[in-house]
């Protein structure tokens, strides 16, 4: 049994009416060139796997799970998640939330002072 057997194929066309309102064809497209969504091109035809979307969304939350390894100032959980709509955080233990902007303020620590003499 070949490798393609194994996993549902789309074309570029069935996958946009699958994804409907996910998922735009132009941004399909520069998912493809970038090689984001993995594809096989037969010819002129272009197939994707029918799980492809969900993979790329699974990756991604995990990218911004590693990128944001914040810290709840209440209960010092590290269990926390950005709410991309709202722009808060959340602590999934204490139930806190707090603003990007106080978290930006809590943790940067900028350039340091000249010494003075």
């Amino acid at each position: 049994m070949s490798q393609i057997d194994e996993h549902k194929y789309l074309t570029t066309s069935e996958f946009l009416v699958q994804h409907q309102g996910r998922i735009g064809r132009n941004a399909l497209y520069d998912y493809l060139r970038d090689g984001t969504i993995p594809c096989l091109r037969i010819g002129r035809k272009i197939l994707i796997p029918a799980d492809a979307l969900d993979l790329i969304l699974q990756k991604q939350m995990l990218e911004v799970r590693m990128r944001f390894p914040h810290q709840c100032p209440v209960c010092l959980s590290r269990d926390v998640y950005l709410h991309v709509s709202s722009q808060n955080f959340h602590c999934r233990r204490c139930k806190h939330m707090w603003t990007v902007v106080e978290e930006r303020e809590r943790t940067w620590r900028g350039p340091k002072e000249p010494a003075r003499e």
